[in-house]
């Protein structure tokens, strides 16, 4: 009767412990186009294998490459291009959490000739921005305050004159949300003339 017995509890040992939980973490919410989110996995118990999916905003999916980062702990770095929700699977059981991280248009802005106001802006980003809207912005004692619309041309970009009072000023371009993006914003430039 022992030796049965005895079979059965190393078998028991054995055989693999069934994926309980699986937890998914994004390190940020929002990313600036071409900036990397660094996703996080933790299984319970440990498990050798992990998948995470990336779907991005305009449909379809792709997979995202785990590391092995300790027992139970999987890493990935991704670049989404597009606002994308992530998920996470270990054996048949898939993560609780599906974060979302939105992506906004990377803003470029170039001062051509401060003396002359004339400025240089592009919305960087997967889809194209031509026709959309963008705003210069100035710093005020209360606050960024528009002094500039701007309606974006061919390659998502223009040149402008911005009318700035004399002395210092701090500007920057702000561009309104799109499908897929949420709003962009440039950096500040510092303009005396």
């Amino acid at each position: 009767m022992v030796k049965p017995l005895l079979l059965a509890v190393s078998l028991a040992v054995l055989s693999p412990a069934a994926t309980e939980s699986v937890t998914l973490s994004a390190d940020r919410e929002v990313v600036t186009y071409g900036d990397p989110v660094h996703l996080s996995v933790v299984v319970e118990p440990p498990t050798e294998r992990v998948s995470v999916v990336g779907l991005p905003y305009d449909g379809g999916a792709y997979a995202a490459e785990p590391v092995p980062d300790g027992p139970g702990r999987w890493s990935v770095e991704d670049r989404p291009l597009i606002s994308t929700q992530y998920r996470a699977r270990a054996a048949s059981v898939d993560s609780a959490e599906a974060p979302v991280v939105e992506v906004r248009p990377r803003v470029h802005l170039v001062v051509i000739s401060a003396r002359r106001g004339l400025f240089y802006t592009r919305a960087e980003a997967l889809r194209s921005y031509r026709g959309r809207t963008a705003w210069v912005q100035r710093r005020t004692s209360g606050g960024w305050r528009a002094v500039e619309r701007l309606r974006l041309g061919s390659r998502s970009a223009v040149r402008f004159f911005a009318s700035l009072p004399e002395g210092r000023s701090r500007v920057r371009i702000v561009v309104d949300a799109a499908p897929g993006y949420i709003r962009g914003i440039s950096r500040v430039a510092v303009i005396r003339h």
